[in-house]
């Protein structure tokens, strides 16, 4: 254990004899969920009585749990490839542009730097807002931020009532002619990969409409046939455009869990805009070849992208 590194130690009381280990960090790190706990395993050293253990590992009543972490340096240097931005903002919400390779939120225990992690300095001065919505740490775009919680439970009715529009664009393999509704029910039990079902969801919000801009041309993607997509969803689960295009047979290019991954190791696809109840904002992709993937495209509304 080094000076910097931070330990966390529990004994299992009988009250908590059997629970998996993943469930009993809780009561050390309330502020996470179960995905965020079950991170811990990629960044810190977990033992019980002094043993490695796995998460669904089941403890017993003494149980010594020893986690030894990585101290997060608040202070650390953000490359400027992982500096988040403000893009529009209102009293109410801030859309902020998350780059690709930077995580939305924090991680516990983790130093791996966040948007969550910035938003003291993005917002210096003034009590910072809090995350709304998460883009995957691979994924380009916008997150949105709320000022307080009455404008955050504002944000969650606007989602239950259909009234938040997100839309992504996507470079997807092969040549999609004819626009593709995914309603597939998705399962997300496995953190790693989420299973699309043969079974209709019966939300309609959870359901994935896309529709095809344009062919890109084959020198775009290593040769391969893409196509240049826009992709709409109004709550969203986790993987969801990216695994209900993989099952439509156009994986998006880069996505190296459901299709494949290119040279330049980027993951195509990008939170291009949200419209909800009093707010919008719209954040072109920063790939490099956009510029001309953009020129004369325009989606079905004859607005151009």
């Amino acid at each position: 254990m080094q000076a910097s590194d931070k330990r966390h130690t529990l004994t299992v009381t009988a009250e908590n004899n059997g629970d998996r280990l993943d469930a009993l960090l809780a009561l050390l790190f309330p502020e996470t969920g179960i995905r965020a706990r079950r991170r811990l395993w990629e960044h810190c050293t977990i033992t019980v009585n002094g043993v490695p253990r796995a998460a669904g590992y089941r403890t017993q009543t003494g149980d010594v749990i020893d986690i030894v972490c990585p101290c997060r340096n608040k202070t650390q240097h953000i490359s400027p490839a992982a500096q988040a931005e403000v893009l529009c903002r209102t009293a109410d919400y801030a859309a902020i542009f998350k780059p690709e390779g930077l995580h939305s939120a924090r991680i516990a225990a983790s130093p791996a730097p966040s948007v969550e992690d910035q938003l003291d300095s993005l917002f210096a001065g003034e009590t910072p807002p809090v995350l709304v919505n998460r883009l995957d740490r691979p994924t380009s775009g916008m997150v949105l931020a709320a000022f307080g919680s009455h404008a955050a439970e504002a944000f969650r009715k606007f989602e239950q009532a259909g009234q938040v529009e997100k839309l992504y664009l996507a470079v997807v393999l092969g040549h999609m002619k004819a626009p593709v509704a995914c309603r597939n029910e998705l399962n997300m039990q496995n953190r790693q990969v989420t299973t699309v079902l043969p079974h209709e969801a019966q939300d309609p919000l959870r359901h994935t409409t896309v529709l095809p801009l344009r062919a890109l041309p084959a020198e775009s993607m290593d040769g391969q046939k893409t196509t240049l997509v826009l992709a709409a969803i109004h709550r969203g689960a986790r993987h969801q455009i990216r695994a209900h295009l993989a099952h439509a047979g156009h994986p998006i290019a880069g996505d190296c869990v459901y299709g494949s991954n290119p040279a330049d190791g980027t993951l195509y696809l990008h939170h291009f805009k949200i419209d909800m109840p009093g707010f919008s904002c719209t954040c072109p992709p920063r790939w490099p070849l956009w510029p001309q993937w953009a020129a004369g495209t325009a989606c079905a509304t004859g607005r151009k992208i």
